[in-house]
């Protein structure tokens, strides 16, 4: 698509757009389907998609699908959570969201229409994912820094080990 895009959230309002520029310095806001705090977003080369929860800070189902960056539709995650981090690898995206209770992984071959509830994983801070060609991995935002990794195939989460005593908040591949 060449094009960046930025995700924005307010958090007492939220936001109903995203921004987007070609060359990274000059910007055009965008509508979104549904005022949320956006809090990621990711593409596959072709489509973009963005998470996050309520303008509320509440959890939520909803999602935001784009085939192009600029026109937005409504997209339904599996599960009801507050979704901090969207990827794109092995043909599908995968997003990680957590509520009080659990976290719960959800993906989607294309990211459009309804998604699909993954794994449910131990701890309820999970932050980052990142995919390097054969696993997904998940970093919680908890002390223990205690991390998952997946089959690219099932989605079977399971434990990966524990990360140096840090709060994670995103993880990258190269």
């Amino acid at each position: 698509s060449a094009l960046f895009v930025a995700v924005a959230s307010h958090g007492v309002y939220g936001v109903n757009y995203c921004a987007t520029s070609a060359d990274g310095i000059t910007w055009t806001q965008r509508a979104m389907p549904t005022l949320m705090n956006y809090t990621s977003v990711a593409t596959n080369g072709t489509s973009f998609v963005a998470v996050g929860m309520t303008s509320a800070n509440a959890v939520t189902t909803a999602a935001a699908y784009s085939a192009d960056g600029i026109t937005w539709a409504a997209a339904t995650m599996a599960t009801s959570q507050f979704w901090y981090a969207v990827s794109y690898g092995g043909g599908r995206y995968v997003a990680v969201g957590s509520t009080a209770a659990a976290s719960n992984i959800n993906y989607d071959a294309d990211g459009a229409g309804t998604w699909t509830a993954g794994a449910t994983l131990t701890f309820t801070t999970y932050r980052g994912l990142a995919y390097n060609g054969t696993i997904w991995v998940a970093v919680s935002g908890i002390s223990t820094g205690s991390q998952y990794k997946a089959d690219p195939t099932s989605g079977a989460f399971t434990a990966g080990g524990a990360l140096p005593n840090i709060y994670s908040r995103g993880i990258a591949w190269d």
